[in-house]
């Protein structure tokens, strides 16, 4: 790997609990079998008072930044493992980190990690993508969508279609579906924009995470970008981004009944109760 140029600076100071934070968000997209070791790494940058910290497994890129009082702007590339295993050793005040002589310094009182890195420019970049669509959603909306349909995934390795959501964007309408082959789970909500419509599969580990992260949001507006190579969660300072599966999803219309004439109501928890003792 390219090794670190002198010139690379960054230096700044900032909370223990927030960094610890920041780094449990990236995490998720953080190869630990990888054998590209800068995808171990993680690319922690300082520019225009914002701290952005960024990750990536190549199918999966997350990143999330906050505003940094004290420092001196650039970018390094750290070993994940290791900077967050330091950092969540201690319970508050501020972690001091720089680089010099080629080494990511991290400091916290009189504890102090030293860690090789590798120049910013061996970080892959994320691809860029032209959005074909856009729409915001409830938070918990889109996390009631994602766990009514998540449980009708299959890991199928002829069908890799079958391994994701579906999720189809129309004016009015966003849905999402699952299938197994056997099952099949649908959610549906109205949308007040207007933009043209996009269908892609998004794959069942990039769902999880972003199951996981709107289980921490809990409340208010996501942006959802959406094009025929790539989809996007924007929630404040946070992206997700991830590559999607390609091939045509089944005709899962042709398998709903219509034109029903009879409809039951019934208590959910006792619908529950008695579909379990069967």
């Amino acid at each position: 790997m390219q090794s670190v140029q002198d010139s690379v600076s960054l230096s700044f100071s900032y909370s223990v609990k927030e960094l610890v934070e920041m780094l449990t968000v990236v995490g998720d997209a953080v190869s630990s079998t990888s054998t590209l070791p800068v995808l171990q790494n993680v690319l922690v940058g300082v520019s225009e008072g914002m701290l952005s910290i960024i990750s990536t497994d190549l199918n999966i890129w997350i990143s999330t930044s906050s505003r940094v009082v004290s420092s001196t702007p650039g970018k390094i590339v750290a070993d994940y493992a290791r900077l967050r295993g330091f950092v969540s050793g201690f319970e508050d005040g501020n972690i001091e980190l720089s680089i010099s002589g080629g080494k990511v310094i991290a400091r916290r009182g009189k504890s102090r990690l030293l860690m090789n890195t590798v120049s910013p420019d061996s970080f892959p970049v994320k691809p860029e993508v032209t959005w074909e669509s856009e729409f915001r959603i409830e938070c918990d909306e889109l996390l009631r969508m994602v766990r009514a349909t998540k449980r009708s995934t299959v890991n199928e390795k002829y069908k890799p279609v079958l391994n994701g959501i579906l999720w189809k964007s129309s004016p009015g309408v966003v849905e999402m579906v699952a299938t197994d082959g056997l099952r099949l789970s649908r959610a549906r909500t109205q949308r007040t924009d207007q933009n043209d419509g996009q269908s892609v599969v998004i794959p069942k580990y990039a769902i999880d995470i972003v199951e996981t992260n709107l289980t921490k949001i809990g409340a208010g507006d996501v942006s959802v970008l959406l094009s025929k190579d790539a989809f996007m969660l924007r929630a404040g300072s946070l992206e997700i981004m991830s590559r999607v599966i390609a091939g045509a999803y089944p005709d899962y219309n042709r398998v709903i009944p219509t034109g029903g004439t009879c409809s039951i109501v019934v208590d959910c928890s006792s619908l529950l109760s008695a579909v379990k003792r069967a």
